[in-house]
């Protein structure tokens, strides 16, 4: 027999011994194989779990997104609408405060002296000036519009002057003759210096504002002179019943775009 710690051991007990050693050690390795298997699973489902939730959070921040940049973009849409909305107010405003003053003038004609009113200059070009225009074939310097229209261009230029959105008005008169306030008189005159014809009678917003008799907007068209896009807004002016001739203001798209 073997001496173990000072038990004696052989035979019988001896096995016993080693059947034991042999289960403890096929147990532990059971164990440890259960707890390396657990421990892979449970990191598997971890890494799944956050892999679902990181999807989930995405998913959730991209329609917080979305839903940030439609709210978003619907307020700004409706305040660019807004502010849209109150400058063509402001400019009916004005174009009925020139309607106005052009039938007070020439209701009152008779009280005004004869001043002439000059054609556009080009080296006054950048400066706000009242210029003369005139439909092909008509004499301007015969016009009687324009010898009372001379006494408006002082508050024209200066509704242009202070005005920043204005760019221009003006004066379309059935005689065909213009008077215009703007501060581009360089465009006026075509390659060979000659100034170019304005027929404002046949002018989209001249033959409009006749035909409602009141103040109108009319669609997107092209400037004259420049060949800008723009707005016009305008209103026949009647002295007595009689027809005068058709104020404008012009609103330029580029304008808007930038005070919007």
């Amino acid at each position: 027999m073997k001496t173990l710690f000072g038990f004696k051991i052989g035979g019988l007990k001896q096995k016993i011994l080693t059947l034991v050693i042999l289960l403890f050690l096929v147990t532990v390795v059971f164990f440890s194989f259960v707890s390396l298997y657990k421990t892979k699973f449970l990191a598997e489902i971890v890494s799944q779990a956050n892999d679902q939730q990181q999807v989930a959070l995405s998913a959730v921040s991209a329609d917080t997104i979305d839903q940030v940049i439609n709210t978003s973009m619907t307020k700004t849409n409706a305040l660019q609408a807004y502010i849209a909305d109150d400058m063509f107010e402001e400019i009916r405003t004005d174009v009925s405060t020139l309607q106005s003053l052009t039938h007070d003038f020439f209701l009152h004609k008779g009280a005004y002296d004869f001043s002439p009113l000059y054609p556009p200059d080009p080296n006054l070009d950048g400066t706000i000036t009242a210029q003369c225009l005139w439909d092909e074939g008509v004499d301007y310097h015969n016009s009687d519009y324009l010898a009372v229209a001379v006494h408006m261009s002082n508050t024209m230029i200066t509704m242009c002057d202070t005005l920043g959105y204005m760019d221009n008005c003006y004066v379309g008169f059935v005689d065909g003759t213009s008077l215009c306030v703007d501060a581009m008189s360089a465009n006026k005159f075509d390659e060979d210096g000659n100034i170019i014809p304005f027929p404002a009678r046949d002018r989209t917003w001249y033959t409009e504002a006749v035909e409602t008799g009141d103040i109108c907007f009319s669609g997107v068209i092209y400037d004259t002179f420049s060949g800008a896009p723009c707005v016009t807004c305008s209103a026949p002016v009647y002295v007595n019943g009689e027809l005068v001739g058709v104020v404008g203001i012009d609103l330029f798209l580029d304008e808007l775009e930038a005070y919007v």
